[in-house]
């Protein structure tokens, strides 16, 4: 690769950051929206990422992804369980 192909893709990915980081915010995010209007707590996207921010020093390492997701998913089921 050129460093003019890499100064190219780096400008790219400035302008459009992509990644795994990247698509766990971008649903995060879409579950946070979702979840609003159906509870009185307050929602944080920090709630609903499963790749932790390397910046964020209060950041838990998360123990277990699959665990963590099931997690949430059981999160979101009604009271009644069905």
């Amino acid at each position: 690769m050129s460093v003019y192909e890499f100064q190219s893709w780096l400008k790219y990915y400035n302008e459009y950051p992509f990644g795994d980081y990247r698509t766990d915010l971008r649903e995060a995010l879409t579950c946070v929206n979702l979840l609003a209007p159906h509870t009185k707590s307050n929602l944080s996207v920090k709630d609903f990422m499963l790749i932790p921010d390397k910046e964020d020093k209060e950041a838990k390492p998360v123990p277990n992804l699959v665990e963590k997701t099931r997690a949430m998913i059981r999160g979101m089921r009604p009271p009644n369980g069905k």
